[in-house]
């Protein structure tokens, strides 16, 4: 299970992640070790959280390192490249990744959203006034509620 908490100001973002890696079976979720990596630096300038299975986010993410140019169609692309060579999952119905992407771009701080239950559609999300706070991965709506 992944969380990230995001705290967003009109020039300033800063991400969270826990480290949990976990297994489901039969329904419940299983810790299984708590030295998860699921933040990372990109080009000095960016900030890359993924959650999910695993296997893909970590073949994602050291295609994503290994690119001349890290931008959001990009990572879209190695997204949907390693979940369609991974067609072992449940598509449809199986939360399979996120990825966040934050940058700040023409001094304004942006992150960029994809994950599979939204058909990996690239949402961009910005705050023009004020504090938006944010969570994702898996069950972030319960971590909604406590925010």
């Amino acid at each position: 299970m992944s969380l990230s908490l995001i705290l967003q100001e009109k020039n300033r973002i800063f991400i969270s992640a826990d480290s949990a890696l976990s297994c489901k079976f039969n329904d419940d979720i299983y810790r299984t070790a708590t030295n998860g990596k699921k933040i990372f630096a990109i080009d000095n300038n960016k900030i890359l959280f993924m959650a999910g299975k695993m296997n893909l986010v970590n073949s994602v993410i050291d295609e994503y390192k290994a690119l001349h140019e890290h931008n959001i169609e990009g990572l879209k692309e190695l997204i949907l490249k390693n979940v369609n060579e991974n067609n072992n999952y449940v598509k449809d119905t199986e939360f399979l990744l996120q990825a966040i992407l934050a940058v700040i771009e023409n001094d304004e701080a942006v992150f960029y959203n994809i994950e599979s239950v939204k058909d990996y559609k690239i949402e961009r999300v910005t705050i023009p006034n004020g504090i938006g706070v944010y969570a994702a991965g898996i069950k972030n709506d319960i971590a909604m509620k406590a925010a």
